[in-house]
């Protein structure tokens, strides 16, 4: 699963292969260790979607609590003296 590498050695931009380095701390005796693969990433795009959804559904919330509460109403007239 590797992606394109430019020719100035970049990975393109993808984040997949380019959290693919060596870990660092892990080179001992010749041996070097590797992530084995790259995650899946559809939890991560569920994820940002229900977070706008969630970020929709405060919004929306939010207004209606505005628009019914005296927030959002006018100030009544003031009231004229009894003569």
């Amino acid at each position: 699963m590797g992606g394109t590498v430019g020719s100035n050695g970049d990975n393109g931009g993808d984040i997949r292969t380019s959290t693919g380095a060596p870990l660092p701390g892990c080179t001992r005796g010749g041996v070097t260790c590797v992530p084995n693969g790259s995650p899946p990433m559809g939890s991560l795009n569920v994820s940002v979607i229900f977070g706008f959804l969630n970020l929709l559904l405060w919004v929306g919330s939010s207004w209606f609590v505005y628009k019914e509460t005296e927030f959002h109403r006018p100030a009544p007239p003031p009231a004229t003296p009894a003569v």
